[in-house]
């Protein structure tokens, strides 16, 4: 096994992978009951974890998000695109993705009409070298949800998060394998506080290169600690929960 590990809250696609496998089976052991997170590939080759939930519609308004979902223009507003854009055929979304009896919500509401369904998928990002959250949510007839129904989704205490935050906001952007619009998380400054989180609980601080070197125990325990740090980080502000066993274990194994 090769391998590109470096505390500096980056991360190569390689020990994405094994981070996310590690990631999937320990959610498994630890809640088994509730919908689990799975191991996509993308056309192109690429792995990417994706999670469906179902969530109660609140039907109250949270002002506060307006003021942190910018678009590219560093505006501090929502990226809106043209309704053609967004409105998206289900089969067609998916036409460009292998797993995509995986991914696809299905959602039985027994005339419920105030349950809305996300998407959630966690991509690597060769460019940032770190993962990214991309979701999107849909009504109970499948018709995407508006970005003022996103935002009443969004648990209240996200505007906090990202009020206090300088390291997040969410925009609109093309989904990297699905070639559609999704809501993401931007990954700017996702490594700067990545490499605070991981040498709090590491013993290590050095940040040189080990390239083309097997992964020593304690690197590959950092390896697998990364997307359970990430995700109890980043999954506050869309209101994804990872079972707090998961990161005890990971830190467990660091110390």
């Amino acid at each position: 096994m090769k391998k590109n590990w470096r505390s500096d809250g980056t991360l190569s696609a390689d020990d994405f992978v094994i981070s996310a496998i590690d990631l999937i089976e320990k959610w498994k052991q630890i809640d088994s009951a509730k919908n689990l997170w799975s191991l996509n590939s993308s056309r192109i080759g690429d792995v990417y974890l994706s999670l469906v939930e179902n969530i109660y519609c609140s039907g109250e308004n949270n002002p506060n998000f307006s003021h942190h979902f910018q678009n590219k223009d560093e505006e501090l507003t929502w990226h809106h695109h043209s309704s053609e854009e967004i409105n998206i055929e289900e089969d067609e979304v998916y036409d460009d993705v292998d797993n995509d009896t995986e991914d696809i919500a299905a959602l039985v509401l027994d005339g419920n009409n105030d349950i809305h369904t996300y998407d959630f998928h966690i991509i690597y990002s060769h460019s940032y070298k770190v993962p990214v959250l991309y979701f999107r949510g849909c009504k109970h007839d499948g018709q995407p949800l508006d970005s003022r129904s996103v935002e009443r989704d969004l648990p209240l205490y996200s505007s906090t998060i990202m009020k206090e935050s300088k390291w997040t906001y969410v925009t609109q952007e093309e989904h990297p394998f699905l070639h559609r619009s999704w809501y993401m998380l931007h990954p700017c400054g996702t490594s700067e506080w990545m490499k605070l989180l991981l040498l709090a609980g590491s013993k290590e601080s050095d940040d040189t290169p080990r390239n083309e070197q097997p992964l020593s125990e304690s690197e590959l325990s950092e390896v697998k600690r990364y997307l359970p740090s990430w995700l109890s980080v980043v999954g506050q502000v869309v209101g994804l929960k990872i079972p707090f066993e998961i990161q005890k274990k990971s830190d467990t194994h660091t110390s």
